[in-house]
């Protein structure tokens, strides 16, 4: 009876370290293929790119609906046609830096810090940081899931809370004026002259 028991659990520690073994060479893989994707698309390798893309792929990445490039985008040609050139001429990364990275299975997941600018304000983005989500099937990408901070993008789309220029012109109504009276400028709502603040714009 003992030794039926002792060769039971020398079988499922056998079964155990085999199941480790291919869990680690397929996370192993995984890694393989995420870097190797994320190396051609920061080296502008478009034909590594295309050959790690599952057709099935999805690009995931959430926030303001109103930024053009936010997703999700589903499928190899959507991603190639509509997404890509879509975002390469909207969002341009000034700053990427990957700090942790590890892969179970077939996911894997990256973190980091980044700053990025929209070229229709020319408006840069604080810092923030970064996370990615990716999924392997087959030795090719079927997953990019990507997190950052959705609201610095969206404020530097839109041209929310950036430096002022030199020139910039800034004009409010007092919400206590007449509707029919003209808009003043904003030191005029103060009684100053209009270049009260030229000093401070950047």
């Amino acid at each position: 009876m003992r030794k039926l028991l002792f060769l039971g659990l020398i079988l499922v520690f056998l079964g155990s370290t085999t199941a480790l073994a291919e869990d680690s060479s397929e996370s192993e893989k995984t890694m393989e293929t995420a870097m190797a994707f994320m190396g051609a698309m920061t080296g502008g390798d478009m034909e590594t790119m295309i050959g790690l893309m599952h057709e099935d792929m999805v690009w995931q990445n959430e926030g303001d609906l109103s930024v053009p490039w936010i997703g999700p985008w589903e499928g190899k040609q959507t991603i190639l046609e509509d997404f890509l050139p879509v975002f390469g001429a909207g969002f341009q990364t000034l700053k990427w830096e990957s700090e942790d990275a590890f892969a179970s299975g077939d996911t894997a997941a990256f973190f980091g810090k980044m700053i990025g600018r929209a070229t229709n304000t020319e408006q840069e983005t604080n810092e923030f940081t970064w996370a990615l989500r990716v999924k392997v099937k087959d030795g090719q990408i079927i997953l990019w899931n990507w997190f950052e901070d959705s609201y610095q993008v969206s404020k530097a789309y839109h041209g929310i809370g950036g430096l002022l220029k030199e020139g910039t012109s800034i004009t409010l109504r007092n919400t206590l004026q007449d509707p029919g009276e003209p808009e003043v400028s904003f030191p005029g709502l103060f009684e100053l002259p209009d270049n009260a603040f030229d000093e401070f714009a950047t």
